[in-house]
């Protein structure tokens, strides 16, 4: 059975600065930002507010303008459909399913508008969630279905149940798609983590100096296929990071991926410890290490 399911509620968005806490895990309000849309090069990046410990933002979309949300609940042998019409045709999207509040395993798919299907994803969002971009169709129609796994078809082939919500956020896709953020007025020699803590994609996180050299990088140290790395608060009390997509090592666009992610930030300020020069290169040389193993690990599988 195809239920077909009509729009649950509509969000619109004129302002440069948008919230995506509908889209991610919730963080203290006082201390969450979001992304701001020109913070694609070192040079332009977001220097957050003062206190922040996190920040929301968008892999592979930009001037993002709407979203939609859909509230549901998924059937054994149940294919959830969704159509939002009256949109700008060829428009990029990004849909992903929030499975929190039950743990369905599920399957998302995007279909053209003879309800062709175009693709469909599996685990690409947290956990057992789905996840996946593309562009709207072009007779400006929006056609996307839940289904279960492992339903790959999406016909209805399933014994999956629970509730979810099912995001859509409206944007221009952009192709190796970098976001980069700053922290500052820390404390000089605090130990640090700073990591990916929600993600709908495969992440990579680069750490930058003030010149905006690459002090290192890491693509799987978090949760899944999300990215962490520990280190040592600068003197200068700013930590600059890059948010990119696998295979992006050197955090300059070379990825595909899509999706929405929380950048999150821990700093330990009373234990200080500031290294010596000679210490740092070291700290360098054993983080860079770690992401010639995990390049390696991923291109042999």
């Amino acid at each position: 059975m195809i239920a077909i399911k009509k729009l649950a509620s509509l969000a619109i968005c004129t302002a440069c600065s948008i919230s995506f806490g509908w889209l991610t895990t919730p963080q203290s309000a006082f201390a969450q930002a979001s992304e701001r849309q020109s913070n694609n090069t070192f040079t332009t990046r977001e220097s957050l507010p003062t206190k922040s410990t996190s920040v929301e933002g968008v892999i592979g979309l930009d001037k993002i303008s709407f979203g939609f949300r859909f509230l549901e609940s998924l059937s054994p042998g149940e294919v959830d459909s969704f159509r939002i019409p009256n949109l700008t045709p060829f428009r990029g999207f990004l849909a992903q399913i929030d499975n929190s509040s039950s743990g369905v395993d599920t399957i998302l798919g995007s279909f053209d508008e003879n309800g062709n299907l175009i693709t469909f994803d599996d685990d690409s969002g947290m956990g057992v969630a789905s996840a996946l971009g593309g562009s709207v169709n072009p007779d400006g129609t929006l056609n996307l279905r839940v289904t279960g796994y492992a339903d790959f078809s999406l016909s209805n082939n399933h014994s999956q149940s629970g509730d979810y919500k099912l995001s859509v956020l409206m944007g221009d896709y952009v192709e190796g798609d970098v976001d980069f953020f700053s922290f500052s007025n820390l404390l000089g020699g605090s130990p640090f983590t700073a990591q990916i803590t929600f993600g709908g994609f495969d992440s990579i996180l680069g750490w930058f100096d003030d010149d905006g050299n690459l002090i290192t990088a890491d693509d799987d140290s978090g949760e899944g296929v999300l990215s962490l790395i520990n280190g040592i608060v600068p003197r200068s009390g700013n930590l600059i990071f890059g948010v990119t997509g696998f295979e992006d090592f050197d955090i300059n666009g070379g990825h595909l991926e899509v999706g929405s992610y929380t950048l999150s930030l821990e700093v330990n300020s009373t234990s200080q410890s500031v290294p010596e020069p000679t210490s740092v290169l070291g700290l360098v040389g054993v983080g860079m290490m770690g992401v010639g193993a995990k390049l390696k690990r991923k291109t042999k599988t």
